[in-house]
């Protein structure tokens, strides 16, 4: 029984890691000067190699994906684990980075959001720090046996849950800042 809850668990996490990666590889790839806009007004790195770097995020994000789904098919959750914890590990450099030198925090489509606004930095490495929990929980259930089918169903149906949790969570974050962005301008 132990076994089973694992596997599932496990199946759950990185399901909603992947969905999660894909989801926002294809936004950044459906609305690319959005996202170079900004990624420059992060002003982490020069303009031609942050643009350079825009053009590359979404290839990455789905190379990431691949590399992780094929890790996983051969048992390897070492491998899984680390392009993973390096991916979110980068996102929570970049923020944190920019928060430190009081740069632009405008939501760079990480979040599938449709709008343009600022987030609280603390919420976006709250955010990417529980992903990278999540990355861990994802290693540390990660077994050596096959999967049942019905394992399979109840982690995706798991794994959806969890994924609409998260995008309602966004909305309600991006909600109370174009609230906040509001209040301003009213005031």
């Amino acid at each position: 029984m132990e076994n089973e809850l694992l596997n599932i668990i496990n199946l759950a996490s990185i399901s909603f890691l992947l969905t999660l990666v894909l989801v926002t590889a294809v936004h950044k790839i459906k609305q690319p000067h959005k996202f170079k806009k900004i990624l420059l007004d992060y002003e982490i790195l020069p303009v031609q190699l942050t643009l350079k770097l825009a053009k590359l995020v979404p290839f990455v994000e789905l190379g990431v994906i691949a590399t992780t789904i094929i890790a996983f098919a051969l048992s390897l959750p070492l491998v899984s684990f680390s392009v993973l914890l390096v991916l979110y590990g980068a996102y929570t450099g970049i923020i944190l980075f920019a928060w430190l030198k009081k740069r632009s925090l405008l939501d760079c489509g990480c979040s599938m959001s449709t709008s343009v606004v600022a987030v609280s930095p603390k919420y976006l490495l709250v955010r990417n720090l529980a992903l990278m929990l999540l990355v861990g929980v994802y290693y540390v259930t990660a077994q050596q046996t096959a999967f049942t089918l019905g394992q399979w169903l109840v982690g995706l149906a798991i794994s959806c849950f969890v994924f609409i949790a998260y995008s309602s969570l966004e909305g309600l974050v991006e909600n109370q800042s174009l609230i906040n962005k509001l209040k301003v301008k009213h005031d």
